[in-house]
């Protein structure tokens, strides 16, 4: 498969349904092969939520020596 057009000159010209499907099943295999890692891209999205729980994790840390030092003095 060397490009989208020949995929679909290949769909328009098979013969019946079950080798428009092997035609289908072949792109994704060659697609998978040229990129194995696909299952692994992140989206925009997901990091957009990994960085506010980061944020958020920080933030957490950043208050937590202060709530010590205040435990700390209270009881002195």
């Amino acid at each position: 498969m060397t490009s989208v057009i020949d995929l679909y000159e290949k769909l328009r010209l098979a013969p019946d349904e079950t080798a428009r499907a092997r035609i289908i099943a072949e792109a994704f295999e060659a697609l998978e092969n040229r990129y194995p890692h696909l299952d692994y891209l992140v989206t925009t999205r997901h990091l957009s939520e990994t960085e506010l729980k980061l944020t958020k994790e920080i933030e957490q840390v950043r208050t937590q020596p202060n709530q010590r030092n205040r435990a700390g003095s209270d009881s002195t």
